[in-house]
């Protein structure tokens, strides 16, 4: 049957206002930014590790790629081996997404190593959407960082929300709630985090 979000595990600060029915896969994550900050997400377990393993993040405004780029799609599909070949496929489409004018290329850095990177798409001019995401795992908190710089730029930009995208397994839709302030909406299913 359908998992229930494990509350025992979300970062501390953020509290669950409701969960009065279960969580289930392919739920769409859209996080609501009314009450969050660079400060609050700072303060998150998750992110305070991710700048200590050194960890930066970058736009890159020019779009430009590099031969890693390809290195960490290819690593990302070779460590999930039960994609379909759907999602293979729309994966393949990442370079057409970034060349829209309104998608935006978020890096992520140890040193000078490209441990990961990110597309947002700001097509909705209210709700912006994470498209792709492609990260080197054996670098921890590279996702996090390219996360919170994601949702960082939409807070900056007065944003009411960003779209974190469907969830196709429980770990998924667990990493893209732990973030507070998270819904889905997927209905009946539904979850509302806080860091109140």
């Amino acid at each position: 049957g359908p998992e229930k979000i494990d509350i025992n595990r979300m970062p501390k600060g953020v509290i669950c206002k409701s969960v009065e029915e279960p969580a289930i896969e392919n739920s769409d994550v859209v996080l609501s930014l009314g009450t969050l900050s660079e400060d609050i997400l700072r303060k998150l377990r998750f992110v305070k590790r991710a700048f200590k393993e050194g960890l930066t993040a970058k736009i890159n405004l020019t779009k430009s790629l590099s031969n890693k780029h390809e290195e960490l799609v290819i690593h990302f599909i070779k460590t999930h081996p039960n994609l379909r070949d759907d999602e293979i496929k729309y994966i393949f489409n990442w370079k057409i997404a970034l060349q829209n004018k309104r998608s935006i290329l978020f890096e992520v850095y140890k040193g000078e190593q490209l441990t990961g990177f990110s597309i947002l798409s700001t097509f909705s001019m209210r709700m912006p959407t994470y498209a792709y995401g492609f990260f080197d795992n054996s670098i921890k908190g590279t996702s996090d960082m390219a996360h919170m710089q994601m949702i960082c730029y939409a807070i900056e930009n007065e944003k009411e929300d960003i779209d974190l995208g469907y969830s196709i397994h429980k770990d998924l839709l667990r990493y893209k709630t732990k973030w507070g302030n998270a819904k889905l909406l997927d209905p009946p299913w539904n979850i509302v985090l806080s860091t109140d």
